[in-house]
């Protein structure tokens, strides 16, 4: 018999439904009696009901209510994904996360990349959205539905379980490692433009994210360190030393406010231009956090001090970048004295 279990933020029941474990929680601020709440479900339960599942909208509200409390997400992101969200559930209509099968996500791609009225914009000669748009729907879906499987109101992410939402973009951009000689053609070319030239240099320079780099100001800079602040992805402070082929770049920019003020699809369409006038291999502005961090290993910097250095919360993201190091691990295993 399911026992009422108390955590954090109230008591929940875990029970069998359809052959599924299956998790229904009872938080205290919308209960006012959350324990009893826990044994009426329990007693429910034992007369072979089981109430119908919570609806897919309430599902939604009490993921953001969870992303915003833990904060892993930010404020911006939540605001867009509750967009998103509300925008699939009135159209699925689907009683809850349980409900949604692969022919809900399908039709709703072809919906929103065909015609969707809301974001068709006025002075567009095309109808209908960009594979780019569909993948920030997509990533919003997913991350509920991966939620939701945390807490047995599924059994399956139906996007991660299939290959047939992988868009055209991701796969014409594939992680990439710039060379010392494709830095050198582009930051040549944007010579001339002193808020280019130094934008594209630090993002090679310190490994900074597109989001971060946007929000520097100039009173982060301080001597010869950058304190990356504002709403960075993991909630994180953190001081990147100043390179010197990086120092005078920044020198020639304004004293105040925001140095990159500029719309990040800007810059992506900087970037697209000088790769297509060099003659350049396809990249993305996110390569030169990559190439950041895999010259580093190369060098045979402490994985924990490229950590660092990236941002990373967990170390294991880190890793990613040991197998450019061969060498040193080589020399290391040449310094065991037995």
């Amino acid at each position: 018999m399911p026992q009422p279990i108390k955590y954090d933020r109230g008591y929940r029941v875990n029970f069998n439904y359809e052959g599924r474990k299956s998790r229904k929680k009872f938080p205290a601020h919308k209960h006012r009696d959350a324990k009893q709440s826990a044994i009426n479900f329990i007693n429910t339960i034992q007369r072979g009901v089981i109430p119908d599942d919570a609806l897919l909208q309430n599902q939604i509200n009490e993921y953001l209510s969870w992303a915003e409390a833990t904060g892993k997400k930010r404020p911006s992101t939540i605001r867009s994904d509750r967009l998103r969200l509300n925008i699939f559930s009135e159209y699925t209509d689907a009683k809850s996360a349980r409900r949604i099968t692969i022919q809900h996500i399908r039709a709703f791609q072809m919906y929103f990349l065909e015609n969707h009225p809301l974001y068709r914009s006025p002075n567009s000669r095309t109808l209908g959205n960009k594979f780019v748009t569909w993948d920030r729907y997509k990533s919003a879906i997913s991350a509920i539905m991966g939620w939701c499987k945390t807490r047995y109101y599924i059994e399956n992410n139906l996007l991660l379980d299939t290959d047939e939402f992988k868009t055209k973009h991701q796969e014409r951009l594939p992680q990439r490692i710039y060379t010392s000689e494709e830095l050198s053609q582009i930051f040549e070319y944007f010579e001339d433009d002193k808020k280019l030239s130094a934008f594209f240099r630090l993002l090679a320079y310190t490994g900074m994210r597109l989001g971060e780099a946007r929000q520097l100001e100039w009173k982060s800079i301080r001597d010869d360190t950058i304190q990356v602040l504002g709403e960075t992805k993991n909630k994180r402070v953190r001081s990147i030393p100043i390179s010197p082929k990086l120092k005078p770049y920044l020198t020639k920019l304004k004293k105040k406010g925001v140095l990159f003020p500029r719309a990040g699809h800007a810059y992506y369409k900087q970037l697209q231009k000088v790769i297509r006038d060099c003659g350049l291999p396809p990249g993305k502005i996110h390569d030169f956090r990559h190439t950041f961090g895999a010259t580093l290993a190369k060098e045979g910097v402490h994985i924990g001090t490229i950590k660092e250095l990236m941002g990373h919360q967990d170390i294991k993201t880190t890793m990613r970048y040991l197998h450019f190091a061969p060498k040193h691990l080589s020399d290391s295993i040449g310094k065991l004295s037995y």
